[in-house]
């Protein structure tokens, strides 16, 4: 009996959360989508709003601006998981690559090494804020 491999559509899925560095993660997720000429998808996960209003609308503003100056639209997802969201996220655009910004505390529950173990398979690249990018396995998660 063959097995059928996760089909891939012809994206590039960027996450940005950060407002400080999303311009530097969506230009390197616009980049790769150019060069691999795919469609760019840009998601930002939040959680509750409640009594942070004006600093979230801030920041969505600011991720908003990125998204659109790369020519793209911010996806913004609400959760209070942001463990389903995300793999709501990935079920839903079956991305070619993924693209995060740097690695914050890492760990069996970091965000950056769950979408990997979302998505075995699917090149992840984190993106410092001067645009530089490096593509990320699980070894170098743990090592790092």
């Amino acid at each position: 009996m063959k097995t059928r491999k996760q089909e891939r559509k012809k994206t590039v899925l960027v996450w940005v959360t950060n407002p400080d560095a999303c311009q530097s993660i969506v230009s390197a997720g616009r980049k790769l989508a150019d060069d691999n000429k795919v469609e760019l998808v840009i998601v930002s996960i939040q959680g509750s709003i409640k009594g942070d209003w004006n600093n979230r609308a801030s920041d969505l503003k600011k991720l908003s601006e990125a998204a659109k100056s790369a020519d793209a639209e911010l996806t913004v997802v609400y959760s209070d998981d942001m463990y389903e969201a995300a793999h709501d996220t990935i079920k839903r655009f079956k991305p070619m690559i993924m693209v995060t910004g740097l690695p914050g505390n890492l760990g069996a529950g970091s965000f950056l090494e769950q979408i990997m173990n979302m998505a075995p398979g699917v090149p992840i690249y984190s993106v410092d804020m001067k645009e530089n990018m490096k593509r990320l396995d699980t070894i170098s998660l743990r090592i790092s």
